[in-house]
């Protein structure tokens, strides 16, 4: 990991504003489906994690693993796109508003497929379309932040939307 996470930046009191959505959760144990063991990448504070199989959560941010409730899924330090986990050791992969903070989506997206036996599920936004998000209330700033960020990065638009892939991730040209 060369960068600082942004996390470890603004996220020292995500898990007092953060708090799992019920439709989304269930969206995500639907698409996971019957997956017996689950590696969360940008796992954050643990929102969205199953609590009925294994889970793994891999996270950059220490702020952010040092947030995580008691009774949580045991967490590892490490970036989406280099994971430190045996190829095919999971029954699905699953990342949370995590893709847009990867600093190569192709080669994080390429490290869920080899990590994961089975599918892989992704909850994104695009923030063009829902101009006043609600972190936008809360922290003015935030919309600064993301603008700034998507300028510097030339990040790639994504709507909102839970993605399960079974096959296999394009290779980036």
């Amino acid at each position: 990991m060369t960068a600082q996470p942004v996390y470890d930046l603004i996220g020292d009191r995500y898990h007092r504003t953060r708090r799992e959505d019920p439709a989304i959760a269930a969206a995500i144990l639907a698409a996971l489906g019957d997956a017996d063991s689950v590696v969360n990448v940008g796992a954050g504070t643990g929102s969205y994690e199953p609590v009925d199989r294994p889970v793994l959560a891999v996270e950059p941010s220490t702020i952010m693993l040092a947030q995580r409730p008691p009774g949580t899924a045991p967490a590892v330090r490490a970036a989406a796109e280099a994971l430190p986990l045996r190829d095919g050791s999971f029954g699905a992969a699953m990342g949370v508003l995590t893709v847009h903070h990867w600093s190569d989506r192709a080669r994080g997206l390429a490290e869920m497929r080899r990590v994961a036996r089975g599918p892989i599920v992704l909850f994104a936004r695009d923030p063009l379309p829902v101009p006043v998000w609600w972190l936008h209330h809360y922290f003015p700033a935030s919309k600064r932040l993301e603008a700034s960020w998507e300028v510097r990065t030339g990040a790639a638009r994504a709507p909102s939307w839970i993605l399960r892939s079974r096959g296999r991730c394009p290779r980036s040209r």
